[in-house]
């Protein structure tokens, strides 16, 4: 378990990514796992030894969550680095973007967009480098039209300070359909007077 919290050298990582200006290209076991590709079982071992690993972020500002888009992680492993720290979907690295802008880019299933967005909803809202939103970057890369709408609806409500009747009710329909109660919910909270 101890060999869990220490850093070592591994080739597969980019020069400029390390845990230390001090040592390149080194990085905790559970990032190696990540960009392996390895299960959620092992995922979940290595952070149970060491959980510290997965708030680390390497020297362009990635975390553990971001490495999970970039090296095509499991969504299930993407879910879980989400669940177990949720300040890395607020996170945004020197070298890319908030967690959902990755997600977006890497055209990653509804399950992924709805689990960050339960945790920041105004991401959706984020532009990257100010350039780019999640849902311009979604439209570029051909995602679900469930995706598409759930960022458009998602954005409206974190933007939009009153929301008519008509646009509220569409909003809270389409989440019900997704089954995601917490979008629900969101909607409720930020415009009560539909209700």
């Amino acid at each position: 378990p101890e060999a869990a919290g220490r850093a070592y050298a591994f080739k597969k990582l980019r020069c400029f990514d390390s845990v230390s200006y001090c040592e390149p290209k080194h990085c905790y076991p559970l990032h190696q796992a990540i960009m392996l590709g390895a299960s959620l079982a092992v995922v979940d071992a290595l952070y149970e030894c060491y959980p510290s690993a997965i708030k680390a972020k390497l020297n362009s500002g990635t975390t553990a969550l971001h490495l999970s888009f970039r090296y095509s992680s499991s969504t299930k492993v993407k879910c879980y680095l989400a669940e177990k720290w949720p300040f890395a979907v607020r996170g945004q690295s020197t070298s890319w973007c908030t967690a959902l802008h990755c997600a977006c880019w890497y055209k990653e299933p509804l399950k992924v967009i709805l689990t960050l967005l339960e945790k920041w909803p105004e991401a959706s809202t984020k532009q990257y480098t100010g350039k780019s939103t999640p849902l311009e970057i979604a439209k570029s890369q051909n995602v679900s039209e469930d995706v598409l709408n759930l960022l458009s609806r998602v954005s409206q409500l974190c933007k939009t300070e009153e929301l008519d009747r008509d646009t509220a009710m569409h909003t809270i329909q389409f989440f019900l359909r997704l089954k995601w109660w917490k979008g629900v919910v969101l909607t409720l909270d930020r415009h009560p007077t539909v209700s």
